[in-house]
């Protein structure tokens, strides 16, 4: 019987955040490493890769950069394999095409050896004879299962779409789906002729300046529900700072009742638009109110509704959404041929963790325990989780700029001793 290959990590998913470990992993010796993922190669929100979108991070906040400048696998040495460095600088433009980004990391992982596609993972064991966590594996379409072992792992398998309580057994409704999909459905969509956006975020955004482009040629009448206002993401230069290895530090030292109650307060740092796309919306608006001035009666703008539930009419096609309004809390309906759920995504924990659920730390609400070095098993060294922090490390948790720096982190708890130096007094605040 052939003994197994015991790799010292194994990551499971291949998002921007493993991937950006298994790159700062590559040329450290003394780790053996492999990735996987089900997907059979890289992809990263492909229903919302609009061609004109923008990311919310700079440029410098790829995989490597904040780790290891001179890393081969950093954005701008991904521009001048591809030919586009000069043209970049002349465009100066800080944050990315979405779609340019997503090209980036396509490029990263072909050229990576420890990733491994076509693999979902089913299962997560310790093996006590071997010390060692024994995954179980779909390979290809289910068609076999394959084993590997490792001493250490991280999650990455990325967050699963959030929809509405009292929405979730609607999804089979022919005509709505959650903002994942917007790609897929968009065709059939629009041929409806009236479509509605629920959520007040980036996708919300700009899935509604995408579908604008197309009142009144292909699209009759489109509606955009908020439950908060139209906010703008704050970017100012003190805000920035909290996205910091300080400020995830401070937060991380506060009570739990204390962190539930800054995050609330903490949209305009997470959850709002970008300011470019805000003017972009608006000008856009305003140039079509030039030649239509009863605008307002097929593009609608409704802030401060939440959506309550959703009912095919059958007779007509449509659906019928009952709203509330938040602040005068009047009953309102709605009616739609087709709507967009832009109600954001959020974290579970994985069925496959099942079998290792004993090993794993859990808070007094049943959420992931998860310490200071992103580790949520017992003793704190072998079972590490990217993108699941909100509650314990902050808003910035999905932010991929400190996903580098969260790496570093995992890399050096791993090894036992500082591979990357951690950045120290980064701030001008004391948190």
């Amino acid at each position: 019987m052939t003994t197994p290959i015991i790799y010292d990590l194994i990551g499971i998913g291949i998002g921007p955040f493993n991937l950006g470990l298994a790159a700062l992993t590559e040329n450290i010796s003394t780790l053996n490493c492999l990735f996987l993922d089900e997907n059979p190669s890289f992809n990263w929100h492909p229903g919302l890769l609009l061609p004109w979108a923008r990311m919310q991070v700079p440029f410098h906040a790829d995989l490597v950069t904040l780790a290891d400048p001179c890393s081969k696998y950093s954005y701008l040495a991904f521009l001048k394999a591809r030919k586009r460095l000069l043209r970049f600088t002349i465009l100066e433009k800080y944050f990315p095409l979405r779609s340019e980004y997503h090209d980036y990391c396509a490029w990263v992982a072909k050229y990576l050896k420890t990733l491994k596609f076509g693999y979902k993972v089913e299962n997560v064991e310790y093996d006590k004879e071997r010390q060692a966590y024994r995954i179980t594996a779909w390979q290809g379409n289910f068609t076999s299962r394959a084993y590997f072992y490792a001493k250490k792992i991280v999650i990455g398998i990325g967050s699963r779409p959030f929809i509405p309580e009292g929405i979730q057994d609607k999804m089979y409704l022919p005509y709505l789906t959650h903002a994942s999909g917007y790609l897929y459905h968009k065709k059939d969509f629009i041929e409806r002729g009236d479509i509605t956006i629920i959520g007040s975020g980036q996708s919300a955004a700009e899935i509604f300046y995408d579908l604008l482009q197309l009142y009144p040629d292909r699209l009759g009448q489109l509606t955009w529900i908020t439950r908060s206002g139209i906010l703008p993401m704050d970017y100012s230069k003190f805000s920035c700072e909290m996205t910091s290895p300080e400020y995830t530090s401070h937060f991380f030292s506060l009570s739990s009742e204390m962190k539930g109650k800054v995050l609330a307060g903490q949209d305009n740092l997470y959850k709002g638009i970008n300011r470019s796309l805000i003017q972009m919306i608006y000008e856009r608006l305003y140039l079509i109110s030039l030649s239509r001035p009863n605008l307002k009666s097929d593009i609608r703008i409704l802030p401060h509704r939440e959506l309550l539930d959703i009912r095919p009419l059958e007779i007509s096609g449509k659906m019928f959404l009952k709203l509330c309004h938040t602040e005068t809390m009047e009953m309102n309906k709605h009616l739609s041929s087709a709507t967009i759920l832009a109600t954001g995504y959020e974290n579970q924990p994985p069925a496959f963790l099942e079998g290792i659920k004993d090993r794993i730390s859990f808070d007094a609400k049943g959420r992931l325990a998860i310490n200071r070095n992103y580790a949520i098993d017992k003793t704190g060294d072998s079972i590490f989780i990217q993108n699941a922090e909100l509650h314990t490390h902050g808003f910035n948790s999905a932010d991929l700029g400190l996903g580098t720096y969260r790496n570093m982190v995992i890399v050096n708890s791993i090894l036992g001793y500082e591979h990357y130096g951690i950045p120290a007094d980064n701030t001008f605040q004391s948190f």
